[in-house]
């Protein structure tokens, strides 16, 4: 079984996912940048990006430091 990983979970790859339908199931991700094998992707772009098998997903929050 292909599989990708998303916030360190290894997960099935499903055929076609785009990274749109991946992140609709998702909770808690309106303030996060989105990066695909460490490459930000902007949200505009979520529907043209299919999950490739290998493919490592973070959301990332950005966070105020002083």
């Amino acid at each position: 079984m292909q599989t990708f990983t998303f916030n360190g979970k290894e997960l099935p790859l499903m055929p076609h996912q785009t990274l749109q339908a991946l992140l609709m199931g998702q909770k808690n991700l309106e303030n996060c940048a989105i990066m695909v094998n460490g490459q930000h992707v902007p949200r505009e772009q979520y529907t043209d990006i299919r999950v490739q098998a290998g493919d490592v997903i973070e959301c990332v929050r950005m966070m105020q430091g002083g």
